[in-house]
């Protein structure tokens, strides 16, 4: 009996209707399973993605603290579809008890510089530029804005206020431009 690959990731996906691994639709994988008789493997001919289909699980739903750590950096690049309330928040939240930690390792260490940042810190930052900015944006467009509406945050103080309302709006209850609800 032949095996059915993914046709993204390469993973078997013999009978399922959705690849565990990347999350991608398999065509025709439950036909291919059971009418096929060679030993050669074959692959599922890959269907048309769905908005923001990048082939990484989205969220879905009210994710749990460590899910939203997941799809936070299973979707580092990630700046299409949507993201919902707890992983946005569960991220920032990451963040934020990562960043005391550290500050907290190299004050204690004795390895920061006149303004209290040092290496380590400036590190952790650049390492979660990318993916806050991209659940940052994906969690604009759950509430129907543009990923453009983060601009507003480079005016002080009304700026991040604007931001944090807009990140804190409830999610539009259907799908939107951006892609489905989560």
């Amino acid at each position: 009996m032949a095996k059915t690959y993914c046709s993204n990731c390469g993973e078997a996906v013999d009978g399922v209707a959705f690849c565990a691994v990347c999350g991608t639709a398999v065509a025709g994988a439950a036909s291919a399973a059971g009418s096929s008789t060679t030993d050669a493997p074959t692959y599922a001919a890959p269907s048309a993605p769905a908005a923001g289909n990048t082939g990484k699980s989205l969220q879905t739903g009210r994710l749990t603290f460590v899910e939203a750590i997941k799809s936070f950096f299973a979707n580092y690049v990630n700046f299409e579809g949507r993201a919902t309330q707890s992983a946005y928040w569960f991220a920032v939240l990451f963040n934020f008890i990562v960043s005391m930690v550290v500050s907290s390792i190299q004050s204690g260490a004795g390895m920061s510089d006149s303004f209290g940042s040092g290496a380590l810190s400036s590190l952790l930052s650049l390492a979660f530029l990318l993916p806050g900015l991209s659940v940052a944006i994906r969690r604009m467009h759950d509430t129907g804005r543009s990923g453009t509406y983060l601009l507003w945050a480079l005016l002080p103080i009304v700026g991040w206020i604007l931001v944090i309302v807009a990140a804190a709006a409830k999610s539009q209850d259907a799908d939107n431009k951006y892609g489905p609800r989560p």
